[in-house]
């Protein structure tokens, strides 16, 4: 994988070569100044690895080797234990592109929850595929999103879906998928393996167990406490696809850490909103977007706090 980093004030560049988010970063390393107009020399390769200990805390080392053969011999090894390793994370922190280590620096036995949504540019988020998926409140737009879809939209639900470990599922969203995804043509069958398969957590107050969807598991007691420990008691992605009034009791619970958002040029002037209007202030930050031939924007967000 490779991706560019931003250079900062004292004119230092990276350039990523190989990523395993918590395990190791690979990256060579460099010095723009004003005798290198041409662009950086990257004088280094560096191997950032996290380790976990014993006492549950995580090593960090660092090895870098001079890529000019007079210095290849001549590795340098640093820890954390090292004067300038705060110095290094703090400049790799800010020389990765696109806000990976925002997304990536937390503790590799913590779950990442992430909203996944299709919305229109007033929010609506109600029925954007299936007919009569959601008609409360005398809503007549059903499957609006559809036409909205093209390879590159289509590319990034396959791959939020199938780098997912687990989903998270409002009660409707989760009826719906429930009734298609088992009975899913071949065509189908790369987003409905990881869906049939891997485990789903649902909320709902009006489910009961067993649930008929295999690998489905009801939460009980308190939305918050239950997603919390869901959270805390596991590691990868924790998908929520769709399910508009879990996604506002999550926000309320300041549960939600990453938004993949496909915003399509279109004005519904009525159904449900994705975010709630409890008037609390709740800044994000942009670290992706991209748009699509169709005109809709593919844009990811984070917490302004993470």
């Amino acid at each position: 994988m490779r991706s560019p980093c931003k250079g900062d004030a004292a004119g230092s560049e990276c350039e990523i070569l190989e990523l395993d988010p918590y395990t190791r970063i690979v990256f060579n390393w460099g010095f723009v100044g004003p005798d290198r107009l041409d662009g950086p020399t990257f004088d280094s390769r560096r191997t950032l690895t996290f380790t976990e200990e014993r006492d549950g805390t995580t090593a960090l080392t660092l090895v870098h080797e001079h890529l000019d053969d007079l210095y290849a011999a001549m590795p340098d090894v640093a820890d954390n234990a090292s004067p300038g390793w705060t110095d290094v994370l703090d400049k790799l922190a800010t020389l990765v592109d696109a806000g990976w280590w925002a997304r990536n620096k937390k503790e590799s036995n913590m779950r990442t929850l992430i909203v996944t949504e299709w919305m229109t540019l007033d929010g609506v988020v109600q029925s954007p595929i299936y007919a009569n998926e959601d008609t409360e409140g005398g809503f007549a737009h059903d499957g609006w999103h559809a036409q909205y879809f093209d390879d590159v939209s289509m590319s990034r639900v396959v791959a939020s879906v199938t780098t997912a470990d687990s989903y998270l599922l409002g009660r409707r969203t989760y009826e719906v998928f429930a009734a298609h995804w088992p009975h899913a043509s071949a065509e189908e069958q790369t987003l409905a393996q990881p869906l049939n398969s891997r485990p789903k957590y649902v909320a709902s107050t009006t489910l009961t167990e067993p649930l008929g969807w295999r690998n489905s598991t009801l939460l009980r007691g308190d939305l918050g406490t239950s997603v919390r420990t869901l959270k805390q008691t596991g590691n990868g992605e924790l998908l929520v696809i769709g399910s508009p009034d879990l996604v506002q009791s999550l926000l309320e619970e300041d549960l939600v850490d990453e938004f993949r958002l496909m915003i399509d040029p279109l004005l519904l002037g009525s159904g449900k909103r994705l975010f709630p209007t409890d008037g609390q202030a709740r800044p994000l930050r942009l670290i992706e977007s991209q748009q699509t031939s169709t005109g809709a924007i593919l844009a990811t967000y984070v917490p302004a706090h993470a």
